[in-house]
């Protein structure tokens, strides 16, 4: 709205109906109006500071892939895959921090996360790669570890799981259940139609992730079920309170 000296800024507007006719229209509505316009100067200036922190972050992590793979020992192979998995988990942690920066409540949407996480992996036919959930917004940190497991999953499901074969499939469902005034995140991860699994002798770095990835959560549980018909992660915890 325009102020008393004729220029536009923004303004907070709240209005209460206090009676009405007997036809229903209002006879008096009382209200006020509060200046937020340096809130909002203020907030401009935040979003572009952290356009600026995602523009420096993905830099920098693109010097740190070319200094990585410029240091490469010659003729040793294996330097460059191990490169490649390492890249895949920092891109997964940026690519999670930026969805979180983009939000306004500083909370990064799950289902956005693992659009974001399963992007490098759906390369075939979309059916082979199902998600599904109601939308929730987590914090950075617990959104980082989920984005991890994510990966690995993917990564596992690719070399050696349901994603190796053409007839493999995975699905990925996750619920939010309300209970006495608390809400429980559940996710799980189940592959279906790939090689006969069957129990590691040794777990790699890749499941001690998935295990560690909610550790910090309360009341977390952490399922991970090596099904001969194929792989299954169960990832559940109760989602901090509202303030």
């Amino acid at each position: 709205m325009r102020d008393s000296e004729g220029h536009w800024r923004w303004f907070l507007s709240r209005d209460s109906l206090l009676s009405t006719d007997k036809a229903g229209t209002p006879l008096l509505v009382v209200g006020g109006a509060s200046d937020i316009s340096e809130q909002k100067q203020a907030e401009k200036l935040k979003e572009l500071l952290a356009d600026e922190m995602r523009h420096r972050a993905r830099n920098l992590v693109a010097i740190v892939e070319a200094i990585g793979r410029m240091s490469r020992p010659k003729g040793m192979p294996d330097v460059n895959r191990h490169l490649d998995v390492f890249m895949g988990r920092l891109l997964t942690l940026l690519n999670t921090g930026a969805i979180v920066l983009s939000s306004a409540s500083r909370k990064g949407d799950f289902e956005a996360i693992v659009k974001s996480t399963l992007a490098p992996f759906a390369t075939g036919p979309s059916s082979r790669l199902a998600f599904d959930g109601p939308s929730v917004g987590l914090p950075e940190q617990t959104a980082g570890g989920l984005a991890l497991a994510i990966h690995e999953l993917a990564t596992n499901a690719i070399k050696y799981g349901a994603l190796s074969t053409n007839s493999g499939s995975v699905s990925l469902k996750w619920s939010v259940l309300r209970s006495d005034g608390r809400s429980r995140f559940s996710m799980e991860w189940r592959e279906a139609g790939g090689p006969k699994v069957s129990l590691p002798h040794d777990e790699g770095f890749g499941a001690m992730l998935i295990r560690q990835s909610v550790t910090r959560e309360a009341n977390h549980e952490v399922d991970l079920d090596y099904s001969p018909s194929g792989l299954r992660c169960r990832l559940a915890f109760e989602l901090p309170e509202a303030p």
